[in-house]
C-alpha cells in the first residue's frame, strides 16, 4: 500500500493515543508543532492545504484540530465553517492558530465552531500547553 504524501512520517498510532490534526501552510511550523506533540506521546497528522486537511479529518478522524487561519489557497474561516458543517467532522474540537488576532477574526472562529483561539505563539510549548489542558 502507498503511503499518502500528506501523513509521511506519520507512524502508526496506536487506538488510545490522542490525535492531532496540524494545518498549517508552514512546514517548518508543522514540524516544530508535529515533533513537541509526537514528543509528548500525541499522535500527529499534517495538512498543508484545505483539501487535504478535509480528506484527513473525514478519513483520520483526529481527536483535535490545530487550524491555521492563512493557508494558501483556502480561506482558513471556510475551512472551520466547513468542518462545522460536515457530519463527519462537526464533533471534532478545533484549535485556531493564527497570527491575525483582529478581534472579527475572532469571534467569527467562535462563530464557525471554534472552541479556542489563539495568538501564532513563538514558542512551541505555549501551544502544547494549551493541548493538554484540552485532552485533561
Amino acid at each position: 500500500m502507498e503511503k499518502d504524501p500528506a501523513l509521511a512520517g506519520t507512524a502508526h498510532i496506536e487506538p488510545t493515543t490522542k490525535v492531532v490534526l496540524i494545518i498549517d501552510h508552514d512546514e517548518t511550523r508543522r514540524d516544530r508543532i508535529g515533533s513537541r506533540l509526537s514528543d509528548r506521546g500525541y499522535g500527529v497528522l499534517a495538512a498543508d492545504s484545505g483539501g487535504s486537511a478535509t480528506r484527513i479529518a473525514r478519513e483520520e478522524k483526529p481527536d483535535l484540530i490545530l487550524l491555521d487561519l492563512g493557508l494558501r489557497g483556502t480561506n482558513g474561516h471556510d475551512l472551520l465553517d466547513r468542518f462545522a458543517r460536515d457530519p463527519a467532522t462537526r464533533a471534532i474540537p478545533v484549535v485556531v492558530v493564527a497570527g491575525d488576532t483582529d478581534p472579527a477574526s475572532r469571534a467569527r472562529a467562535f462563530e464557525h465552531g471554534a472552541i479556542a483561539f489563539m495568538e501564532t505563539p513563538r514558542h512551541a510549548e505555549t501551544l502544547l500547553v494549551m493541548v493538554e489542558s484540552i485532552f485533561h
